[in-house]
C-alpha cells in the first residue's frame, strides 16, 4: 500500500517550524530523503533550495504560499517510492488582531463567518446584489495594511467601506518590513451560500475543497463553508444548475462543468453542459449528438484527450409484450393495471455517448437489450427503466451505474456489442442459463460477505485502482431494491431502512465482488438518504459522502428507536478504516437545497496564487517641496509598488537620482493612498533639474528592490524629472 506524509500542523506560520512524518503500512521506510516545495500557482510547486530535512522553518518568502513536503524512500515491496503532504492553507505572515464586517443591506446580520481567528484567512458575509460592506479591524504596530489596494486611516485600529455585489471579494493585505504578507479575504455571497454551516476541527481540516451546486449557484467552498469561488448560472426552480459542479484537469488548464438551460424555441428549453475555464469564464457547451436527441443532467466527464463522456434518457417505443406472455421472460408480469404489456410502450432508454473534442459521436450505447427488464420493475417502470446516473472512464472501459436496475456494469466501447459488457454486479431474477440465452452478456458477479447481501438504487459508482485488485465504491441508497415483479417481493434485501457508502473488491477471475467495508451516517443503521447521495474517495483514502435528501417522504431524519436525534450532516468526510467522521457540512444551512447538495473534491491548491511581477509607479504628478531643519530645499517623491517589498535603504541600486542626493526612504502610510507606498526624500544639488529613475532587474543579493520571494523589480515607469 502507498505511504503518506503527515504534517504536524495544519496551520503553517512564518517563523514556526513545520515537521513532516513519513508513514507506510508496508513497514518502516528506509533511506528517506526529503525536499520541501512552495506553491507557485494553481496546483504548481517549486523546490525550495536547501530545504532537505523533515523539518522546515517558513520564511517571509513562503507567506501566502502552500508548502509541500516530499519524501523519496525505499519501500519494502515496490522499490523506490514517493509520498507527499501539503499544508491545507497558505503560510501566514503578519496577522490582524481583530476583524468585523457589516453590510448596509443587513446591518444587524450575523456578520463574518466563521468568527474571526488570526490564522483563518477566508470569511463569508451575506451581501446584496448592490451593497456596501463596512469593515473594522486592528493590526499590530509596524505592519502596513491596505483594503483592495488602498490604504485605510492609519493607526492600530481602522476600517473601510467598500461598494460590493453578491460576488465581490474584499482583500485586506498586511505587509511587514521584510516583505512578508498576509491576505485576508472577505467573500461576499448570496444568502443561500453565506448560510452554509460546517463542523471542523484544526486537527482534521479536509484535504480538499468542495464543489457544490446550491440552487442556481455553483460554488467551491472551504472547511468553514466559505465560498472561495461562486457564480450564479441562471435558471430557476428544481435543479436550476444541475446536480454537480465537476472539475477536470489542473492549474491553468482546469475546467469546470455544470448544467444550464438553453432555449431552443419559444417556451421550450433543453439542458446543456456548460464548460468553464479555470477562471470560471464560459468556454464551451456540450450536448449529445446524433443519433441521440436529449442530454441528461446526472453526469459528464471531460477526458484527458479532450473527448466527452456523457449520458441521457432517450425517448423510445418498445415491445414489452414478452414480459406478460413469452417464455423468454424470467418472471412474467403485467402492467400496473393488470393488463398485458403491449408491443408499443413509450419509455426511455438509458444511453451513454462518447464524443470527440469537436462534439461528434464516436460511440453510442443503449440499455435496451443489455439489461433484464425484470430486474428494473421497481423503479418508475417502464418509463426510464434503467436510469443511468453515473459514469467513469477507466482503463478497461466505461463504468456505469444503472439505478433503476440496482446494477453496475463495466462496458468496453471498443468491443463488439456481443462482448462489450466486461462484468456487472447486482441482484437479478435471471438464472445462469437466461443470460446466454437472451444475449444480455455475462451474469452478475457474486456478492460475497456483504452483511446486507446487496446494494439498492445506487449512485456514484467508481473504480479505485492502485491496489492488488480494483475496488468498487458506491453510494447504496438502500431504496428501489430488486423485486420479483410478479409478486412484488424483494429477492433478498427489502431496503427502505438506511443508506451507506460501500466498497467491494472486484475479483473477475473467480466471478466475485467481495465486501470490504461500509459506512452509514453517524455509524447508524437507521438513516435513509433518498433519492440522492454521492461518495468518492479522497487522495488520502478518506471518503467524501453526500447523504442525499434527508427528512424526505421516506421518513429519513426522524428520531431513532432509542429517541436519539438523527445526525445533522448533509455531507461528511469519514475515515472508512475507523468510521470516524472528521468533517461535516450541516443540513441546517442547506434546508432549502438538501435534495440537491452533492459535494465533489477539488484540490486545495486549485486557487493558489501565482507570483505576480513586481512593478512600481509614481502615484502623484508633482512632488512635495519642503525645507529641512537646516534650511535646505528638499523634495519628497512618492512611489508605490504592485505588491509588498522588503524595506530598502538609501544605497539601493534600484533607485538612481541625477541632480540630487537620496537622503531618506520611509514607508508611506496615508489615508486613501495606494498600497505598498514609500516616500523618497531628495536633496537637490544646485538649481538644475532633478531626475529619479528606477532600475529594473537588479539582483536582490546586490541590494535591488525585491519582493520577499525574490521577485525582482521589472515594471518601471519613465524617469521622473523635477524642473
Amino acid at each position: 500500500e502507498p505511504g503518506r506524509v503527515r504534517l504536524a500542523t495544519s496551520r503553517a506560520s512564518q517563523g514556526q517550524p513545520v515537521s513532516a512524518e513519513l508513514l507506510d503500512p508496508d513497514g518502516p521506510p528506509r533511506s528517506v530523503r526529503w525536499r520541501w516545495e512552495r506553491s507557485i500557482g494553481p496546483d504548481a510547486f517549486a523546490v525550495i533550495e536547501g530545504a532537505e530535512s523533515a523539518v522546515y522553518l517558513p520564511t517571509a518568502a513562503d507567506t501566502g504560499r502552500h508548502l509541500r513536503a516530499v519524501a523519496t524512500y525505499a519501500d519494502r515491496h515496490h522499490g523506490t517510492a514517493t509520498a507527499s503532504g501539503t499544508t491545507p492553507n497558505v503560510v501566514v505572515g503578519p496577522r490582524l488582531l481583530s476583524l468585523a464586517a457589516r453590510t448596509e443591506s443587513d446591518p444587524g446580520g450575523p456578520g463574518l463567518k466563521p468568527d474571526f481567528d488570526p490564522d483563518v484567512l477566508h470569511y463569508a458575509v451575506a451581501c446584496g446584489e448592490s451593497d456596501v460592506l463596512a469593515l473594522s479591524f486592528a493590526m499590530p504596530p509596524g505592519v502596513r495594511v491596505d483594503v483592495n489596494g488602498t490604504q485605510p486611516m492609519p493607526g492600530s485600529e481602522s476600517g473601510a467601506a467598500v461598494a460590493v455585489t453578491e460576488t465581490s471579494d474584499v482583500v485586506l493585505t498586511l505587509a511587514g518590513r521584510d516583505g512578508a504578507s498576509t491576505r485576508y479575504t472577505v467573500h461576499c455571497a448570496p444568502e443561500a451560500l453565506a448560510a452554509i454551516e460546517t463542523r471542523v476541527s484544526d486537527e482534521a481540516i479536509p484535504e480538499a475543497l468542495l464543489s457544490m451546486v446550491v440552487g442556481t449557484y455553483v460554488a467551491v467552498v472551504d472547511e468553514h463553508g466559505v465560498p472561495r469561488r461562486h457564480l450564479r448560472v441562471g435558471g430557476s426552480g428544481d435543479r436550476g444548475a444541475g446536480m454537480f459542479l465537476r472539475s477536470f484537469g489542473t492549474g491553468a488548464e482546469r475546467r469546470w462543468a455544470h448544467v444550464t438551460r438553453e432555449q431552443v424555441a419559444e417556451g421550450q428549453n433543453r439542458r446543456v453542459w456548460t464548460m468553464r475555464d479555470s477562471a470560471f469564464r464560459p468556454a464551451a457547451t456540450f450536448t449529445t449528438a446524433a443519433p441521440l436527441t436529449t442530454t441528461g443532467v446526472h453526469d459528464f466527464r471531460l477526458l484527458e484527450d479532450g473527448s466527452i463522456l456523457l449520458m441521457t434518457y432517450e425517448p423510445a417505443v418498445r415491445d414489452l409484450s414478452f414480459l406478460s406472455r413469452d417464455a423468454e421472460a424470467a418472471v412474467r408480469f403485467d402492467d400496473a393495471d393488470g393488463a398485458p404489456w403491449g408491443e408499443e410502450v413509450e419509455t426511455q432508454d438509458s444511453a451513454i455517448q462518447l464524443l470527440d473534442p469537436g462534439g461528434t459521436a464516436r460511440w453510442t450505447w443503449s440499455s435496451w437489450g443489455r439489461v433484464p427488464l425484470e430486474d428494473c420493475a421497481q423503479h418508475r417502470f417502464p418509463d426510464d427503466y434503467a436510469h443511468v446516473n453515473s459514469l467513469q472512464m477507466t482503463a478497461d472501459g466505461v463504468l456505469a451505474s444503472l439505478r433503476g436496475c440496482s446494477s453496475v456494469m463495466l462496458i468496453d466501447p471498443d468491443a463488439t456489442p456481443e462482448e462489450e459488457i466486461v462484468w456487472r454486479i447486482g441482484q437479478s431474477n435471471l438464472g445462469p442459463e437466461d443470460w446466454e440465452a437472451r444475449g444480455l452478456g455475462p451474469e452478475p458477479l457474486r456478492v460475497v460477505g456483504d452483511p446486507e447481501g446487496a446494494f439498492c438504487g445506487q449512485h456514484a459508482a467508481s473504480l479505485l485502482t492502485g491496489g492488488p485488485e480494483p475496488r468498487l465504491l458506491l453510494f447504496d441508497n438502500g431504496t428501489a431494491c430488486v423485486v420479483d415483479p410478479a409478486s412484488g417481493e424483494p429477492l433478498s434485501r427489502a431496503g427502505e431502512d438506511y443508506s451507506r457508502a460501500v466498497e467491494y473488491a472486484i475479483d473477475t477471475l473467480n466471478g466475485e465482488a467481495v465486501f470490504v467495508r461500509d459506512h452509514s451516517l453517524g455509524g447508524l443503521r437507521s438513516v435513509l438518504g433518498n433519492p440522492g447521495g454521492h461518495v468518492e474517495a479522497l487522495p488520502g483514502g478518506r471518503w467524501l459522502v453526500s447523504w442525499g435528501q434527508l427528512g424526505g417522504e421516506s421518513g429519513a431524519g426522524s428520531a431513532g428507536e432509542d429517541g436519539t436525534e438523527p445526525p445533522d450532516a448533509a455531507v461528511t468526510i469519514v475515515d472508512p478504516a475507523t468510521g470516524e467522521e472528521t468533517f461535516a457540512v450541516l443540513r441546517a444551512g442547506l434546508a432549502r437545497f438538501a435534495s440537491e447538495v452533492r459535494a465533489l473534491a477539488v484540490s486545495r491548491t486549485a486557487f493558489a496564487p501565482a507570483p505576480e511581477p513586481l512593478s512600481v509607479f509614481f502615484p502623484e504628478a508633482a512632488p512635495d517641496r519642503m525645507t529641512d531643519e537646516e534650511g535646505r530645499s528638499i523634495v519628497s517623491v512618492a512611489v508605490a509598488f504592485s505588491r509588498p517589498v522588503a524595506d530598502f535603504g538609501l544605497d539601493t541600486p534600484s533607485i538612481e537620482v541625477m541632480g540630487g542626493t537620496l537622503v531618506g526612504v520611509a514607508s508611506r502610510t496615508e489615508f486613501g493612498k495606494p498600497a505598498h507606498g514609500y516616500l523618497l526624500t531628495i536633496a537637490p544639488e544646485g538649481t538644475g533639474p532633478v531626475t529619479v529613475r528606477l532600475a529594473p532587474g537588479v539582483p536582490c543579493e546586490e541590494g535591488g528592490i525585491c519582493a520577499a520571494d525574490g521577485t525582482r523589480l521589472s515594471g518601471v515607469p519613465a524617469p521622473w524629472t523635477l524642473p
